[in-house]
């Protein structure tokens, strides 16, 4: 049985398998968990020992930094 994606590519509709459907689905989840997983730890570590007072700046500086390299990645590795 297959099944119909939703994704148009130029003129054609993509016809893929269900197990194809399903491991991609597992791969998007097991990546999104390797990246994010190590970034909400690190906001933790700053939350509970480098925060003190200024935690919220602190934060928002690791954030920012993590948005400018990502971004910066995907401009020159993913979008070229």
């Amino acid at each position: 049985m297959r099944c119909w994606t939703a994704v148009r590519e130029f003129k054609f509709v993509r016809l893929q398998t269900r197990a194809f459907f399903f491991t991609d689905r597992l791969k998007k989840f097991l990546v999104g968990q390797i990246i994010s997983i190590p970034i909400v730890a690190a906001i933790v570590y700053i939350v509970k020992h480098i925060g003190g007072k200024w935690f919220f700046f602190y934060v928002w500086l690791f954030v920012s930094l993590i948005v400018f390299v990502s971004v910066q990645l995907s401009l020159e590795r993913v979008l070229p």
